[in-house]
Order: C-alpha cells, then structure tokens, then sequence
C-alpha cells in the first residue's frame, strides 16, 4: 500500500460512516441488489451508544433486544469487518441461533471482502465456509480472522477472541447460558474489545431475558 493510500485509509477510518459507505457493500431487502453500507436511524443510535461507551470504558459491552428489519446485526457486521480488515492481529467471532442464520451472516461478510475497493483490500489468504483470513501463510499482512459458528459447537473454545457478536440469543436453547459464557470468557481482557449480545425477543425466562434484565 502507498503512503496515499495509507492516509486516504486513515481518513475513512476516522469517520466511520464514510467508511461504511465508501468500502461495504450489503445486498438490499427484497431484490438482493447491492448498495453502499449507509446508516438507518437505529444503526446510527446503535454507533452514537458504542462509540460514546468505547471513549468512556475503553471497551463494548452491549446487549440489543431489536425488532427485525432494523439493521442491528448488519451494523454489528460491518463493524466488525472494518475492525478487522483494517488491524494486524484481530480476531472477530460471530456466533448464532441455527445454521441458516450462521450462513447468511457469512454470506454478508463475503460479500463485503468481495466487492472491497480494490486499492484498499488487504491480502487474504483463505476464505473458506465459515472462515475469513487475511495475510500471508509466511506470516505477512494483517494475520487476522474473522469467524462464524452456530451455538452449540465447539469450534472456538480455547480461542482468544476481540470482537464477539452473539445473535438471536434467545434462541440459544437450555445450553445458552453454558455457551455463552464459555464465549464470553474467550473475550481478550484489555482495550477496545467489544461484546454484543443481540436478539427479538421469544418469551420471558432463559439466559437472554435474564441478561437483558440484569444490564
């Protein structure tokens, strides 16, 4: 990357909006047609929130009962995405109710690394079905990852984590509580985390509606 390059980067870093507009594409409710990542009201209170807790905490520690249809996973996505594309050493975790979901989560974030502006597209160097990562295998570039699973399964257990988003929570089932918290713990202790637990909401009792009561 040329040194322009590296302050025109700079510069979309510094107002994420324009980054989210400028870098991400996601596909449009209803005909799928791709179009620029521009904020709605809610994922503009969602950024106002974490932004102004980042500056205060120096951490995300965030939990969303939403309605459908107003964007929260697809701010939590593109947020992480930026975080992650453009940082050496980051490791993102999204982890959700069912398989369905986990793939079209994963569809949103390919579909993000595929249609990146060329000029500011870091190297990756293997983007499987659940998996992306960027760098080299000789251990160059940004050496970061972004990651999917379903709850339930076992694959990042042990895996120290930076920006995890655990969606539709309430649908976890009996072992929410375990999973979750074995999740949460994987979080790394320090700066600039980020933990976002999200949901619509499907009855009073269980891991999800305690935690939300609880915040």
């Amino acid at each position: 990357m040329t040194l322009n390059k590296e302050q025109f980067l700079k510069e979309l870093l510094s107002d994420p909006e324009l980054y989210f507009k400028h870098c991400l594409k996601i596909e449009k409710f209803g005909d799928k047609k791709l179009i620029p990542f521009t904020l709605n009201p809610i994922q503009r209170i969602l950024h106002s929130v974490a932004e102004q807790m980042l500056k205060e905490k120096g951490h995300i520690r965030i939990i969303v009962l939403k309605a459908r249809r107003e964007g929260v996973s697809t701010y939590i996505q593109g947020r992480f995405f930026m975080k992650t594309a453009t940082n050496f050493h980051r490791r993102t975790h999204i982890c959700t109710d069912q398989l369905e979901t986990t793939n079209i989560m994963f569809n949103m974030a390919r579909i993000m690394e595929l249609n990146y502006p060329e000029d500011l597209k870091p190297e990756i160097y293997y983007s499987g079905k659940r998996e992306l990562k960027w760098g080299s295998k000789e251990g160059g570039g940004l050496q970061s990852t972004y990651g999917l699973s379903t709850a339930g399964g076992g694959e990042v257990r042990g895996h120290a984590i930076d920006y995890l988003h655990c969606s539709e929570v309430a649908g976890w089932g009996v072992g929410a509580s375990e999973y979750a918290t074995g999740l949460i713990n994987n979080v790394v202790q320090g700066y600039n985390t980020e933990i976002w637990l999200e949901s619509t909401a499907k009855g009073v009792g269980g891991y999800y509606h305690d935690e939300f009561m609880r915040a």
